[in-house]
């Protein structure tokens, strides 16, 4: 199954690789700890070599990690929700 989270395909759901067994969505998600730490698109793909930052922050909420994306102006700013 190529390690995808979803299973079969749908209309509407992203086809995200699986956290655990990825080293891209874990060096975004490493990048972005801890948690409230807020970087730009740029400072990402500069922290991790990723350049896909938005498809990457989506595979991610597709896992559970409550990522936010936020602009400021033409900026935009990611980072991981605290949640209680």
């Amino acid at each position: 199954m190529n390690g995808a989270v979803s299973s079969p395909r749908r209309p509407g759901r992203i086809h995200a690789a699986r956290l655990d067994t990825s080293p891209r969505l874990q060096a975004v998600r490493d990048a972005l700890l801890p948690r409230g730490k807020r970087l730009s698109t740029r400072a990402l793909i500069e922290a991790t070599g990723y350049v896909a930052i938005p498809a990457i922050a989506a595979e991610l909420r597709a896992n559970g990690v409550p990522v936010v994306c936020r602009p400021s102006g033409r900026i935009y700013y990611y980072w991981i929700e605290d949640t209680p």
